[in-house]
């Protein structure tokens, strides 16, 4: 017992170690080492559930081939995974018990051709409890793992599901936005997931105009970015602040962006129709082309422009437009119709 809570010791090591940078690291294979130390492994494989659930992204593998792998990540293993009742569970799962194979799904193409292998399943839940992922470890040994070996590997489980969870990195993301209402992130098929922790907002939701603004400037314009955007919940012309951050682009994260939520700040004064001046003014429009876009008359874009210069201290267009950016009070000029 005495070696296997060394070797457990070991594991906690190296993953501290390879979690100790921002975001899931692409280190995980360091893990299989001192794994084996606690089972035997011939072949394992580590996976994290995309962002709609339907299938496993592979975080980290070892001993099978690229068929193995498209199975394993195929939607028909995450349904049988499912309908096992694998991910309602917290603790290791045989993978044969007795020599008879147990209800864990055999994940096709990690077995031995003799289809004799034993090992374990673990499912890797969140604190919150949302499943993450998956982790197979696959032995040659017959009656291998032992019982003390899947109870330390239960043990480890929290640690390992820490170390793949792409949530961890996004929530330390959002913490830059000290004054934030709502986050929520942005997974495959501009879908929108709630951040764990962070209040929800009925803006940041799946549908809506704003994550495809929010797409638009990030893609358009770097990250981070933010711009204003019209509270849905106030009668009257009140603004949140969107701010849009890329996700650390690690093969295993379904995730591509966080959308962060917050006050809009110090407004200047400015009303709906100068921040829309403003924001055409920002993306290079003349004083036709506003005048055009917003149906009005050049001579009311003019008296709009002088407003704007006045109550930003600005002395000519371009400053008001520098200014303007340097507060995050861009209005995006395709809001200037009805909003959600």
């Amino acid at each position: 017992m005495q070696e296997l809570m060394t070797s457990a010791m070991a594991l906690a090591v190296e993953i501290n170690r390879i979690t100790a940078g921002c975001g899931p690291p692409r280190e995980l294979p360091g893990l299989w080492d001192p794994l084996r130390e606690i089972v035997p492994f011939s072949a394992a494989w580590l996976g994290v559930l995309d962002g709609l659930g339907h299938r496993f992204l592979t975080a980290a593998a070892l001993g099978h081939d690229a068929a193995a792998r498209t199975y394993i990540e195929s939607r028909g293993y995450r349904s049988k995974v499912e309908s096992s009742g694998v991910l309602a569970g917290r603790r290791p799962i045989r993978l044969r018990t007795d020599g008879r194979p147990s209800a864990f799904p055999s994940p096709e193409g990690l077995w031995s051709s003799a289809g004799q292998h034993d090992g374990l399943g673990m499912p890797l839940i969140a604190m919150d409890g949302r499943p993450v992922g998956l982790l197979i470890l696959l032995t040659e040994a017959t009656g291998q793992p032992s019982d003390p070996d899947c109870q330390v590997i239960g043990k480890m489980a929290p640690m390992i599901t820490a170390a793949i969870d792409p949530m961890n990195s996004i929530t330390g993301l959002a913490g830059l936005v000290v004054d934030a209402r709502a986050s929520a992130v942005i997974g495959p098929g501009s879908a929108v997931h709630p951040l764990p922790g962070s209040p929800a907002h009925p803006l940041l939701a799946t549908g809506r105009r704003v994550v495809a603004i929010a797409s638009e400037r990030l893609r358009t314009h770097g990250s981070p970015t933010s711009f204003l955007y019209p509270d849905p919940s106030r009668e009257t012309d009140d603004y949140l602040r969107i701010t849009v951050i890329a996700c650390p682009p690690i093969p295993s994260s379904p995730f591509v962006q966080l959308m962060i939520a917050s006050p809009p700040g110090d407004l200047h004064g400015l009303t709906r129709r100068e921040l829309e001046v403003l924001g055409l003014v920002i993306d290079g429009a003349t004083n036709r082309q506003i005048a055009s876009t917003l149906f009005i008359t050049q001579r009311t874009v003019a008296a709009h422009l002088e407003h704007i210069r006045v109550k930003l201290d600005a002395p000519t267009r371009t400053a008001a437009a520098v200014r303007s950016l340097d507060h995050a009070l861009f209005l995006p000029p395709n809001l200037a119709g009805p909003h959600d």
